[in-house]
């Protein structure tokens, strides 16, 4: 039994640990390409996500299916979300914001998988992504405003002689901007699934813990059995032997059902904290998704009409 309760009660963090699994090449000993789980699990994730994409926008049906009404419902999200943030004068950025959405989606659902791996509770990737972005809306700025760019650092309509202090908060609060779209997705899924994996540890050891418990049931039957046999050969005409072997069956029976009941009751709430807290991170990892596109939407539509 200690083998199962050491590994209920491992540390939740082991599930961020990157593991080595091929070494390519390597140079100086720090220096080369490697094959971990973080780089096997972001090819199976994107490679799965392209098949699911191709999957959805082919073979379209004039009444849709389920996988089709999923995906034109999704697309209408994030369409609904940028048409009301940039309009359609900017539409040719909305494959990206649809793209960014749909990753950063399937990324923490798939993340949810048992045996899986959460690529968005990885700094290395969450800051791609964000630089990604960042790096992208000044390529913007700098195409559409050239050198009228840094107008963004100075609100229009404010005072001159605020410059001194909000020129500096701007340009501050532009360069954080990567950070905290970095850090806010990180931080929400590693924080949700260290509170998940001490949660579904928690249950089942006191699943276990309860298991254990079970009463053996094949020597209770096996007294049972002797207590019948010693008292119909020791008195076969006496009927007090059998009332008292009727009434320690009926204990018997009641004891059974009163701890069985127990049992179910007890696993169907265990059951069901697990489910809730499993819909809880799972509406997390939707929200973070929308938070993540919509704040994308607001940092282009910001280098795109300035303020």
């Amino acid at each position: 039994m200690m083998p199962v309760l050491s590994f209920f009660m491992s540390s939740p963090l082991e599930q961020f640990e990157v593991s080595s699994l091929l070494y390519i090449f390597y140079i100086f000993e720090f220096l080369g390409l490697t094959i971990t789980t973080s780089t096997l699990f972001s090819i199976i994730f994107f490679a799965l996500q392209l098949v699911l994409l191709i999957l959805s926008v082919s073979n379209q049906k004039v009444v849709p299916t389920l996988r089709q009404y999923l995906f034109e419902y999704v697309y209408d999200f994030v369409f609904g979300i940028f048409i009301a943030n940039i309009g359609r004068d900017g539409f040719k950025y909305f494959p990206f914001v649809f793209l960014m959405f749909y990753f950063v989606l399937m990324f923490n659902v798939f993340g949810l998988l048992p045996l899986s791996f959460t690529l968005t509770s990885q700094v290395v990737i969450v800051f791609a992504l964000s630089f990604i972005v960042f790096i992208g809306i000044c390529i913007i700025g700098l195409f559409k405003h050239k050198l009228n760019f840094v107008a963004l650092f100075f609100p229009s309509g404010s005072p001159l002689f605020l410059a001194f202090l909000l020129v500096p908060i701007e340009i501050i609060s532009f360069f954080s901007r990567p950070f905290s779209l970095a850090i806010r997705l990180f931080a929400n899924m590693t924080a949700g699934h260290v509170l998940l994996k001490i949660l579904v540890g928690f249950c089942l050891t006191i699943f276990s813990f309860v298991f254990v418990a079970m009463p053996d049931f094949s020597q209770i039957f096996s007294l049972i059995f002797d207590h019948f046999y010693l008292s119909f050969f020791s008195s076969a005409f006496d009927l007090k032997p059998l009332m008292i072997l009727n009434l320690d069956f009926c204990v018997f029976v009641f004891g059974f059902f009163v701890w069985f009941i127990f049992y179910a009751i007890f696993l169907v709430l265990l059951i069901s904290v697990l489910f809730f807290f499993l819909m809880l991170e799972l509406l997390v990892a939707v929200l973070q998704a929308y938070v993540f596109s919509i704040l994308v939407v607001i940092y282009i539509r910001d280098v795109l009409y300035l303020h």
